[in-house]
């Protein structure tokens, strides 16, 4: 007779790891959260926001092939917060305010340990970027997932207030672009990166040697979560575009942003470039034009604003801990012409 932990699947175990995660998923709910962990779906109340026109904003993302150096080293604590930064940095977009996030956590086989530490990572997120975690799905897929193989996903919902909102369409010939600094490659690029190191070809069981360790250690850092600082920041009026850098580049991002008719000038060289990129770019012999079409190269997010007050924006965020650079200006241009631009 089969049986369904025959087949790969052990219920018990997803059970022992929910009893493990739980706890710290009810740490992020807010009191608009009317139910527990373990339900058929999430309830959340959306009444009295406050907002005199108010639009629910939605977004999913995932971690991409990153999850796969978090495999090779055994480390999964990290990687929840470069879930949730995706989602909740794309909301931040529009101005909205992230209410409650999801996930989706599908794995070879139930290790409870594991995906405990990968929730709680998920969790710890959540509290950062100041939304309630209030629900996810996991799933085991025996047979087409490697045992010790993972792959993670989510789901946000926020709000704006539709009379405040960021967008394009506000962007203004004179705008100012100013940089937000990331210090790491957040988690884009990574099956570029994977090629360069041979992560595809090690046996995933095979202990990590100390001296590689070392050297893939910082390409795990996890993304910097910009959204709560977004939120707070002041003269949020006198900004009127904002842009996620994210996978395809900053000039591919920062066209989003831009309305036809009008284009982003960005600097060469008006930032600093953390050294990470340098030893990504060394070790793989990559064009500099290839590194800047996949990576961010140390801006995760570009503010659109008016001259006037780029220098109290600025001094925001420094004080946060998070450098910003004055990269570029907007410019009218042709019907047509590209939205962004490199500039001398």
């Amino acid at each position: 007779m089969s049986t369904y932990k025959e087949a790969g699947v052990d219920v018990s175990a997803g059970e022992a790891a929910v009893s493990l995660f739980a706890p710290a998923i009810s740490k992020t709910f807010d009191k608009r959260v009317l139910n527990g962990v373990g339900g058929f779906g999430a309830l959340y109340r959306i009444d009295n926001l406050g907002l005199s026109k108010p639009a629910l904003v939605s977004s999913t993302d995932g971690v991409g092939t990153k999850t796969q150096l978090a495999r090779y080293l055994g480390r999964y604590d990290t990687i929840g917060q470069d879930l949730v930064a995706m989602c909740v940095d794309d909301i931040a977009c529009y101005g909205a305010k992230p209410l409650f996030f999801l996930d989706y956590l599908s794995v070879g086989k139930q290790s409870p340990e594991v995906v405990s530490e990968l929730v709680a990572g998920i969790a710890a997120a959540c509290r950062q970027a100041r939304c309630s975690f209030i629900g996810g799905e996991t799933a085991e897929h025996p047979g087409v997932m490697d045992p010790d193989d993972f792959d993670l996903g989510g789901f946000v919902v926020g709000v704006v207030d539709t009379e405040k909102l960021w967008s394009p369409a506000n962007v203004r010939e004179g705008d100012v672009l100013l940089g937000l600094s990331s210090p790491n490659l957040r988690s884009n690029g990574y099956s570029l990166v994977r090629k360069i190191y041979n992560l595809d070809a090690r046996n995933q069981k095979t202990k990590c040697p100390d001296a590689l360790r070392d050297l893939l250690e910082p390409l795990l850092e996890p993304s910097v979560i910009y959204s709560p600082y977004l939120v707070d920041m002041p003269h949020h009026d006198e900004v009127h575009s904002v842009s996620h850098i994210t996978g395809g580049g900053l000039l591919h991002n920062l066209s989003r942003s831009i309305p036809e008719g009008l284009c982003a000038n960005v600097k060469v060289g008006s930032w600093k470039v953390p050294k990470v990129f340098e030893q990504v770019r060394l070790d793989g012999q990559i064009q500099e034009a290839e590194m800047y079409e996949v990576f961010n190269m140390g801006i995760g997010m570009i503010l659109i604003v008016t001259a006037e007050v780029l220098g109290e924006i600025s001094a925001y965020f420094d004080n946060l801990g998070i450098r910003t650079y004055e990269i570029g200006y907007v410019t009218t241009s042709k019907m047509g012409e590209e939205r962004s631009a490199w500039v001398e």
